[in-house]
């Protein structure tokens, strides 16, 4: 249906954000006033610029799914502008909505659900293109971006590490105090009374810059607006991947998600579900194994020896306990050695396993002893806590070490999901 259009021209000046909304400062420049304002779909809308027919029905279709709850699946030819309508469209829904429900949370009624929008897209490159939509809006919600520690830590040793080890050091540098970034971090925002810590939308590598200017952490200053955020910008895996989702910091409920270049959306969800898992890799699972053995003895050392009492840090998984990870991991290597498929590295010689279904639990993990949900839990955690301990161990040995042990515990997970 066409959009349906009617005037909107009260000055921005006697219109005041409603609840929720805050009207940000400018850093180089102020927002891009509305040089157009129409209702579409009954939903007051702003536009930077007298928008085309063709970007009406858009915000107009858009609209409509958010109106009705439900999903829909947009298509416009490139340079339409897709872009800058998702975001004014949902911005505009959620804005109109805000002083609903803060009506209803100041009548004691029970907490009002949030309608924050996460506007997610495949790389950061296509993030960075949405934030700048954003600045050519006259929209100024309170925005948040989601990244990994990998493209975000400014600690001079953290920063070189990776996966596992990457987040165990700084979560442990954290509880210490150690991190001067961090610190710095909590000291401002603590000056800050709670406000918004930044003043715009910044991407990630502007977020690097603004941490060192700042001289603070930029992971944690990118989270510490997640909470209270009326925007999220975060890349596809964060949406997607189950395990990011849980971890994500974001309340999902009542959130409105819009998936930028949609076409990739199939490939990144197969990858979220899927993975794959060589002889080769399985090996690796046990010689790692091998070096948290003689980890775990240092680490009990280390323990016995700062401890009051004596005693050994009751956390660390027992030499035993590791013994027989590494049972089920050598049947794991002795079945898929036994499969007869094809081999995509014909020359090494490394056997796969592409299947679906049944056939991977009857003829790898069901010989190797993971026949049940219980079982399939208790080795993946197991798995998770020797990788824990690699990453704890001060050796140089164990940096970085425990990297096929994860890929194991998550090819577990997947494997054993409900």
């Amino acid at each position: 249906q066409p959009a349906t259009l009617k005037p909107h021209n009260a000055p921005r000046a006697d219109r005041k954000p409603p609840g929720g909304w805050t009207e940000s400062a400018p850093v180089s420049a102020a927002r891009a006033p509305a040089k157009w304002r129409g209702v579409v779909r009954g939903t007051p809308v702003e536009f930077p610029f007298d928008p085309y027919a063709c970007q009406l029905d858009f915000m107009d279709t858009a609209l409509g799914a958010v109106d009705a709850g439900a999903s829909a699946i947009l298509e416009s030819p490139t340079g339409t502008g897709k872009t800058l309508c998702l975001l004014v469209s949902t911005l505009a829904w959620a804005k109109r909505h805000a002083p609903a429900q803060t009506a209803k949370a100041d009548h004691g009624g029970p907490p009002p659900e949030r309608r924050a929008v996460v506007y997610a897209s495949r790389t950061h490159a296509q993030l960075s293109q949405a934030v700048k939509a954003l600045r050519a809006s006259s929209y100024a919600p309170r925005v948040a971006v989601i990244g990994s520690r990998e493209h975000l830590c400014g600690h001079s040793v953290v920063k070189r590490l990776r996966g596992t080890a990457q987040n165990k050091a700084c979560r442990a540098l954290c509880a210490a105090r150690g991190c001067s970034l961090r610190n710095e971090l909590d000291k401002q925002l603590k000056a800050r009374k709670g406000e918004d810590f930044g003043d715009v939308a910044l991407d990630i590598e502007e977020l690097v810059d603004d941490g060192k200017r700042r001289g603070t952490c930029a992971y944690f200053g990118a989270r510490a607006n997640l909470k209270d955020a009326d925007l999220v910008f975060a890349p596809y895996n964060y949406v997607l991947d189950e395990r990011h989702r849980a971890t994500s910091g974001i309340d999902w409920r009542g959130t409105i998600v819009v998936l930028d270049e949609a076409h990739n959306v199939a490939s990144v969800a197969e990858d979220a579900a899927s993975f794959e898992l060589t002889a080769a890799d399985v090996g690796g699972a046990a010689r790692e194994l091998d070096h948290c053995v003689d980890a775990l003895g240092r680490m009990q050392l280390k323990a016995s020896l700062d401890a009051k009492d004596g005693g050994l840090d009751a956390e660390l998984p027992s030499e035993e306990g590791l013994l027989q990870l590494k049972r089920v991991v050598l049947g794991l290597e002795d079945a898929l050695g036994r499969v007869a498929c094809p081999t995509k590295d014909p020359e090494g010689g490394a056997a796969y396993l592409e299947d679906r279904g049944g056939r991977l639990h009857e003829l790898v993990l069901h010989p190797a002893g993971l026949t049940c949900a219980a079982a399939a839990e208790w080795f993946a955690s197991g798995l998770r806590g020797a990788a824990d301990v690699l990453a704890g161990d001060g050796d140089e040995a164990s940096k970085n070490a425990s990297a096929k042990l994860e890929l194991l515990e998550r090819a577990t997970r997947l494997a054993f999901r409900g």
